[in-house]
């Protein structure tokens, strides 16, 4: 799991790097990333594994999803 985890981190690193040159595949990259990590949270704190501690990944998940799938988002890595 924890090598898992650190692929998902390095995969969004690069994606970060990435963004400047405005490729398509970045924005739709981390949705996926995010829109995966969005369920694991919710069954983490649902579960009782992780509690509170698991609400600041939620919100995260939950502001990168949606500015990400913004129409500015979108405009802006299709140029």
């Amino acid at each position: 799991m924890g090598v898992l985890s650190l692929l998902i981190a390095g995969a969004l690193i690069l994606c970060g790097a990435l963004a400047g040159k405005r490729s398509n595949g970045v924005r739709v990259t981390v949705i996926v990333i995010e829109a995966l990590s969005l369920p694991s949270g919710l069954l983490g704190l649902f579960q009782g594994g992780g509690g509170v501690s698991v609400l600041p990944g939620i919100v995260f998940a939950l502001v990168v999803l949606r500015s990400f799938s913004s129409a500015e988002a979108r405009s802006w890595f299709d140029r």
